[in-house]
This record gives C-alpha cells, sequence and structure tokens, in this order.
C-alpha cells in the first residue's frame, strides 16, 4: 500500500483532542515513517475549515469542552492540510460517489467522495466517522475505522 485516503474527522484528531485521538496520530506517524501519501478530494479543506470554525464559534463561556481562537484555527488548518495531498475531483469521481450514495442509502454524498477516491486507488480510506462506517462496512472491506487501530506498545516495554 503506498496510499491512503482520510476523512476530515480522522484527519481534525490530529490537531484537536478528541476521542481516538491517540490512534489517529499514531496512524498518521506510521504512514510518514512508511512514506505513505495521505490523499483526499477537493472539498477536505472546506470541511476542514468549517469543522475548525465550529471550535471558534462556540465563543467564550460556552459549556463545550474546547473552544479555539481564530488564529488558532488558521493554524491548526495548515496543519492538517500540509499532511493530507488534495486530488482534483474530476466529473467520474464525482459519479461514482453518487451511486455509492445512493446504494449504501446515506443522506449525503459527502462521505461517499472520499470513499470513491479510495476506491479508484485501490487503498483503505480511514474514518472517524462512526455512523458511515457502520452503514458500509459490510458493503467495502477498504473503510477502517480509527477505533481499530491498535497501537503497538513501545519496543522493550
Amino acid at each position: 500500500m503506498t496510499t491512503v485516503v482520510v476523512d476530515t474527522c480522522l484527519a481534525v484528531k490530529w490537531v484537536i483532542t478528541q476521542q481516538y485521538t491517540d490512534q489517529a496520530i499514531d496512524l498518521a506517524s506510521g504512514w510518514a515513517a512508511s512514506s505513505i501519501d495521505v490523499l483526499a478530494p477537493a472539498l477536505f479543506p472546506s470541511e476542514v475549515a468549517n469543522t475548525l470554525y465550529k471550535y471558534v464559534h462556540r465563543g467564550a463561556g460556552s459549556p463545550a469542552p474546547l473552544t479555539i481562537t481564530i488564529d488558532e484555527a488558521k493554524l491548526l488548518a495548515w496543519q492538517v492540510l500540509n499532511v493530507v495531498e488534495i486530488i482534483p475531483d474530476d466529473n467520474t469521481l464525482i459519479e461514482r460517489a453518487l451511486e455509492l450514495a445512493l446504494r449504501w442509502h446515506r443522506p449525503d454524498a459527502y462521505d461517499a467522495l472520499f470513499a470513491a477516491l479510495a476506491e479508484r486507488r485501490g487503498c483503505d480510506f480511514w474514518t472517524a466517522d462512526g455512523k458511515f462506517f457502520n452503514a458500509v462496512r459490510h458493503h467495502c472491506g477498504w473503510v477502517r475505522h480509527v477505533a481499530a487501530h491498535v497501537i503497538a506498545p513501545p519496543p522493550n516495554s
């Protein structure tokens, strides 16, 4: 395997501490050490921006566990975007995403676009979206959930 596709849910865990952050970071470290290219479709930067903005929008005094400033969001966005190679969409990739979304009875085609890219590249698609994963895992064995990644203990421990 020389490439993987990651979704926004997983990638944001590299910079925002959430459930499965340790697994997401360990995956990214392993991919980097093995020179595995991390890919995402063209909508990825928009999704990263939107996800990080939600942490900004919560604002001061929010009961949410984490809020960040706009400057922090900008920095975190670049940290994520520097790891992932954005693959321009083409009409056939979009067409395949629509087909997959319909086949899997999904409410939208966003996640299917990531899956279509992985299918086209013949690689694994790693996600942290439990609802999506549970909906498609029996249809395609190349979709992986970050929770399934087991962090190996350090050598000599």
